[in-house]
């Protein structure tokens, strides 16, 4: 029985998000009265969950894209 491999696509948008996150903590520097190291550090952390997971996505994506391949050969 062959393994069943669900492509991810949208890899991609999680890149964004996690850009759009780091974007907002670098502007957030400049407003120390808005947004305190507390909160910094939680959009941060969100900027890295989303591109971590973007990473695993591309990377899971390209593994079943290289199992699609070797099936049809």
């Amino acid at each position: 029985m062959l393994a069943k491999c669900d492509t991810v696509t949208d890899y991609q948008g999680f890149f964004r998000e996690g850009d759009k996150y780091l974007k907002t903590a670098r502007g957030g520097m400049k407003r120390p009265a808005v947004f305190t190291a507390e909160i910094l550090y939680n959009i941060i952390g969100l900027a890295i969950e989303k591109h971590i997971m973007g990473a695993i996505m591309d990377r899971q994506d390209r593994d079943c894209s290289d199992i699609n391949v070797e099936l049809v050969m």
